[in-house]
């Protein structure tokens, strides 16, 4: 569920069949990511955004943290070899590793190990498990599979003031599915076009519904002045199932107030709409006036847990990485409790 805000006071609501990926808070300028919760702190200086020039060009000089040429690389969703179509098992009532394990012939070793269970006795009704090969010799060497024609916009690069870079940007999902498991690759190059660093970072919302977008944000606290950067998309696949996850949350209000020094916070209301127990955590992504994305975060509600028809609160403070907010998007998916 999300809703859209353009100037302070202007509530607004707009159903979103949204749920959340397996927990990320994001908060954006110095982005600490945590499992289960992505929570990025923002700073409290403003950052430096990096204007835009013609990339690639060899004449382009290096940039350094106060430079005056960068602009984004928009690529078209990388295609990797074509691997052989996972099996994905989802969990049942009365299941046990021990016993998925025998159903598809392999040790429950092997599907503890592929699927990074710490404890085998806390499988969950709706979980989703990889089944790997049933070669012993290929137990390393795991299916994967090809990432659907999601793409990147909407791409934008700031020197923080602590060093390094950050890059922010949008999935949008133009299939008539959702789409879930986003990633975001980002890679950083110097002027002979070497790599200077690079990494990933998953959308804060766990799945993007059809025709819709959701934010992301990618950090280099370390990296020294690059020359340019490529983005794409490093997986994203159909819904398929939705165990844990809850579409059932709506945004009911929310208001933009300005805080300090450039800050904002946004606060509102959310609803279970559903019939079942769940944890609902909403994304707020903010824009400038000419549409670029400077802050993004995302918190749980106020309580925390809400059951069938139960209303929470959420407030989210961001310091924009770029110029001043100008609108906000909020965005709520959950977690399903009790099962």
């Amino acid at each position: 569920m999300e809703a859209h805000a353009g100037t302070p006071n202007t509530p607004g609501t707009k159903p979103n069949p949204c749920r959340r990926l397996g927990g990320v808070a994001l908060a954006l300028a110095v982005v600490a990511l945590a499992a289960c919760g992505h929570v990025w702190t923002l700073p409290t200086d403003t950052p430096t955004p990096l204007p835009s020039a013609a990339l690639p060009s060899p004449t382009v000089p290096t940039p350094t943290r106060t430079a005056t040429a960068l602009q984004p690389v928009w690529l078209p969703t990388r295609t990797p070899a074509p691997t052989p179509t996972p099996i994905i098992y989802v969990v049942q009532k009365g299941d046990t590793l021990i016993g998925i394990a025998k159903q598809f012939g392999i040790s429950a070793t092997l599907l503890q190990t592929a699927n990074g269970i710490v404890d085998p006795r806390r499988l969950q009704i709706g979980q989703e498990l990889l089944i790997p090969p049933q070669d012993e010799g290929s137990r390393h060497v795991l299916p994967t599979p090809t990432p659907v024609a999601v793409r990147v916009e909407n791409v934008s690069v700031y020197a923080l003031p602590t060093g390094g870079f950050c890059v922010l940007g949008e999935v949008v999902n133009p299939l008539p599915d959702a789409v879930e498991r986003v990633a975001v690759e980002v890679v950083l190059l110097d002027a002979n076009e070497g790599v200077i660093a690079q990494d990933q970072a998953a959308t804060p919302l766990e799945v993007i519904p059809a025709g819709e977008s959701a934010a992301f944000a990618v950090m280099f606290p370390d990296a020294p002045p690059f020359a340019n950067y490529r983005v794409a998309v490093a997986s994203a696949d159909v819904l398929q199932h939705l165990g844990h996850l809850y579409l059932d949350f709506r945004v009911l209000s929310h208001e933009v107030r300005e805080a300090r020094n450039g800050a904002a916070e946004v606060v509102g209301e959310v609803v279970n709409q559903g019939d079942a127990i769940a944890q609902p955590f909403v994304a707020v992504t903010c824009y400038d006036a000419q549409g670029r994305l400077v802050a993004v975060r995302e918190v749980p509600a106020d309580p925390p847990i809400l059951g069938p028809g139960e209303r929470g609160t959420y407030s989210v403070a961001l310091t924009p990485l770029g110029g001043p907010i100008d609108r906000c998007r909020v965005q709520v998916q959950g977690e399903r409790l009790g099962e």
